[in-house]
């Protein structure tokens, strides 16, 4: 099925996530960077929580799926060219460039320019670096690390505990995510994703690192 806007703005994308069900994703907005050429992409996707028991070396092998309280919402950002975002979504009346833009202000009182797609399920339907015509489905990949990026180190932007406020610790280490928008072959909503989860320190929890190789089907298109 095509890719369809829908007007209303911020409103309009809290509706549709608020109605995601596990696998389903929404293509938020796009956010204005420095470089007229490329935006930061929002995708939102309801991911289930994992109900399986870990092995013995703390392996867990995918997320299973389930529905309500075994879900959350997940927010994944990543910059892209403006041209292969438009191509991927093959929309006729979409034109970034001269899209209107409004004024947001995030979680951190900074200002940002953004503009409101509101994609359900959003595909990819042409390859910019060809021209051929595919169908490949985006979702997010969640990874944490101990490894953060310069500006994470800085900014001291760790995983946090949601009721608290306190950083969360993997071995000793500060916890970072390392997230990403990915594209899989499977366009149902029961792609399988690998994510990679580490074990917090305070709480007797295991790590669960999804295996890469048992995702078959992701299709790498290139972001920039």
């Amino acid at each position: 099925m095509a890719n369809q806007l829908n007007e209303g703005g911020k409103p309009r994308a809290q509706e549709l996530m608020s109605s995601l069900k596990v696998g389903q994703t929404v293509l938020t907005k796009v956010i204005k960077t420095s470089n007229p050429d490329y935006v930061r992409m929002e995708l939102v996707e309801r991911i289930a929580k994992s109900n399986s028991k870990p092995s013995d070396d703390g392996i867990i092998s995918m997320y299973e799926m389930s529905i309500g309280a075994n879900s959350s919402l997940q927010y994944f950002w990543q910059p892209v060219s403006v041209d292969h975002l438009q191509a991927w979504l093959d929309i006729p009346e979409l034109d970034i460039a001269l899209a209107e833009f409004t004024t947001e202000v995030d979680s951190k009182g900074k200002s940002r320019e953004v503009y409101y797609l509101n994609v359900p399920q959003p595909t990819a339907y042409v390859n910019p670096a060809t021209g051929e015509a595919i169908e490949v489905r985006m979702h997010g990949r969640i990874i944490e690390t101990t490894e953060g990026q310069d500006w994470q180190v800085e900014n001291n932007d760790v995983k946090r505990n949601p009721s608290t406020g306190d950083a969360i610790t993997h071995n000793g280490n500060y916890v970072y995510y390392n997230n990403k928008i990915v594209f899989t072959a499977d366009v149902s909503d029961n792609a399988k994703v690998p994510h990679v989860f580490l074990a917090n320190d305070v709480q007797s929890v295991t790590s669960k690192v999804e295996a890469k190789e048992e995702v078959l089907d992701e299709v790498q298109l290139d972001m920039m």
